[in-house]
């Protein structure tokens, strides 16, 4: 057994998981409510339960190729090998090297066309969580056949891609310059904001939200409010680039909006993209004072920002200013203590995490337990 047979097992494993869960969740997955739960679930099923037909799609097209060019398979010998995640064929008879570009080229056809089908089914129903199956699946299926197995090439295994580029440059020029037109094409489709907003609209009622929101912002033009609330819309859909693409409109309007640059930075933070938050923290200070919340929020984002950025005795007097404007918050003192740890200040630290503990005790009880473990250590 191979290493791709033995990595085979372990996805059929976990497929088999992934069927159990769709079966004990049938009746949620499949109401008209599109849950996080749910589109998990649906890229777990695209994968383990649909790719591995395209890959036995893929073996076949080899194999039918193969016959085309007049040679055979011993397909109970060895010469046909199918793993459900993973399989080859092994043609026999004496082929030109334009017969052999022709064989290994034509299951990879097959696995392109394999992923654009899905595309083409959405459109013939109106059930969310099959709209949402049928594009994950061409998102794996697409994604794997033009990108993830040619790179396998360049990593050192021999495959398909070997023959299909090296064996004849000038179809294989010619393939990669389609190839790369046909992944830069779905690229940019896939991150337009007509796509993202397509697929929030799956959501539960995403599709009267995402219409209310956008009437809000052509009645009231020139305000920066309703483009705010839309951009946290989409963040609360992790549609960052679509929220991001919002908060920017709004700062054409107001360039120092605080909330705004606030929101950018907290999602740059969440991308743990910390030098590029606190350039919008820092932004947005100017101008949140007038919020105590605000205020204290962009304080002790900017803390936590210079902490992960190994500037611990920078972020104190940030959490410091954080517990100035909003004295109750169990985060800040905990933050404070870690940030209080790294300078070696242990006696201040510990305090830090006895107030978390007795702030969160209600709260946030996770948070109260690791805060008093923090005062043992």
């Amino acid at each position: 057994m191979g290493l791709f047979d033995l990595l085979s097992l372990i996805y059929i494993a976990i497929g088999v998981r992934a069927i159990w869960t769709l079966v004990k969740n049938w009746r949620a997955f499949t109401d008209d409510e599109l849950t996080s739960f749910d589109r998990n679930l649906a890229s777990q099923i695209a994968f383990f339960v649909f790719v591995p037909i395209g890959v036995f799609l893929h073996e076949l097209g080899h194999a039918a190729a193969t016959y085309q060019m007049g040679g055979t398979i011993d397909w109970f010998g060895g010469g046909f090998h199918y793993a459900f995640f993973y399989g080859y064929v092994i043609p026999e008879g004496r082929f030109t090297p334009l017969q052999d570009w022709w064989i290994a080229l034509s299951g990879n056809l097959v696995s392109v066309i394999y992923g654009f089908i899905p595309l083409l089914f959405i459109r013939f129903t109106n059930k969310a969580w099959i709209k949402y199956t049928l594009l994950s699946l061409a998102r794996i299926q697409l994604g794997w056949s033009l990108v993830g197995y040619p790179l396998i090439t360049f990593a050192g295994f021999e495959g398909d891609w070997t023959t299909i580029y090296f064996s004849i440059p000038l179809l294989g020029v010619a393939v990669f310059v389609a190839q790369a037109a046909v992944v830069a094409i779905l690229f940019l489709l896939d991150r337009s904001a007509l796509l993202k907003r397509w697929e929030i609209g799956l959501y539960a009622g995403g599709n009267d939200q995402i219409r209310k929101l956008d009437q809000e912002v052509a009645a009231r033009p020139g305000s920066v409010d309703p483009i705010i609330a839309r951009g946290n819309y989409f963040a609360s859909q992790n549609e960052f680039d679509l929220a991001i693409a919002d908060y920017r409109n709004a700062l054409k309007i107001d360039s120092q909006n605080p909330r705004a640059l606030f929101n950018i930075g907290q999602i740059r933070m969440i991308q743990k993209r910390y030098s590029n938050a606190e350039k919008y923290f820092r932004s947005a200070l100017g101008r949140a004072d007038d919020d105590p919340q605000l205020a204290a929020r962009v304080h002790y984002n900017l803390g936590f920002c210079l902490h992960h950025r190994g500037n611990a005795a920078q972020a104190l007097p940030e959490f410091d200013a954080a517990i100035a404007h909003l004295p109750n918050v169990p985060e800040f003192y905990f933050w404070r203590g870690i940030a209080r740890r790294a300078t070696h200040d242990d006696t201040n630290a510990r305090n830090d995490f006895a107030r978390t503990a007795e702030l969160a005790a209600i709260t946030n009880p996770e948070l109260a337990a690791q805060a008093r473990q923090m005062t043992k250590t």
